[in-house]
């Protein structure tokens, strides 16, 4: 069998096709894509209209990794074809995390210095002007806004560094690049609060990973781990400045409401493992296979 992951490239598209013509079972999981969002959206239906539909009609079973995106793709997807499976975290790689001292000395951090941390694509959808512009008004102190992962869309990242120039922020708020392995690690360790500020997101791995590292997140009610995220292991708010404020406010300066807000992560760790997805795609793999 077959399994492609994500829309926007060639292979996925040829591979369903290959898959079709051999009578191969295709499984797609769209990785959030399905419906056009922020740019680009002119591109993006003509993209689903010549490939991503074909694609679904060829497909045994689509994946989602959410209740969120399971809504997103009603009406679009037959309803049969549609399979609910979360991602998973692996926790033991989070149990035994390096010194963060290491990232605070790479990018000239006080050690005293609170650290807000996001990773993930510095891409539109990701919504890291809103961020920009909250932590601005926040006005935290001792506090710096890491934005960490690969840019893509080189434009979206001229446009974030122009905005925190017009804010005097160069120091405080850093475009870092992508970190990874140990230094990703490290970034966790590092920080003091982790913040997904996405217009959507069909799970949310990287505020998976920021729970199981122990840390407290501020997500948008748009990601699809929001709800158990949600006064379980930090706070879900909608993707707008005044909300982003009023989280960062909560979660950094009110150690009575942060704790209130995270008392439930431990329980929620152990609901994060890939054991149950694991299980999961090779009960579908078997079922199509056989």
């Amino acid at each position: 069998m077959v399994h492609g992951y994500g829309l926007y490239n060639l292979l996925t598209p040829a591979a369903a096709r290959y898959a079709e013509e051999l009578k191969i079972p295709f499984v797609l999981e769209p990785l959030g894509m399905y419906k056009p969002r922020v740019r680009n959206q002119y591109l993006k239906r003509m993209y689903h209209q010549f490939f991503t539909r074909p694609m679904s009609e060829r497909a045994s079973r689509l994946i989602v990794t959410s209740s969120a995106e399971m809504a997103d793709l009603a009406g679009l997807v037959e309803t049969d074809k549609l399979l609910l499976r979360r991602n998973g975290v692996n926790v033991e790689q989070f149990t035994n995390l390096p010194d963060g001292r290491r990232l605070r000395t790479a990018f000239h951090i006080p050690k005293d210095a609170h650290i807000i941390l996001y990773l993930g694509r510095i891409s539109p959808i990701k919504n890291l002007e809103t961020l920009i512009d909250a932590f601005q008004q926040a006005q935290l102190p001792n506090t710096w806004l890491l934005l960490v992962g690969p840019t893509l869309e080189q434009h979206y990242a001229d446009e974030l560094r122009l905005k925190i120039k017009k804010y005097s922020l160069e120091e405080q708020v850093l475009l870092t690049g992508a970190l990874y392995g140990e230094e990703k690690l490290a970034a966790f360790a590092a920080a003091d609060l982790f913040v997904l500020p996405s217009h959507f997101e069909s799970f949310g791995n990287a505020a998976a990973e920021a729970v199981v590292a122990g840390l407290p997140v501020l997500i948008t009610d748009g990601c699809g781990i929001a709800p158990q995220i949600h006064q379980r292991a930090g706070l879900s708010v909608q993707p707008t400045v005044e909300a982003l404020v009023a989280g960062l406010r909560c979660l950094l300066l009110d150690e009575q409401a942060k704790t209130a807000l995270t008392r439930g992560r431990m329980e929620l760790v152990q609901q994060l493992s890939w054991e149950r997805p694991i299980d999961e795609t090779e009960i579908l793999y078997q079922s199509l296979v056989n």
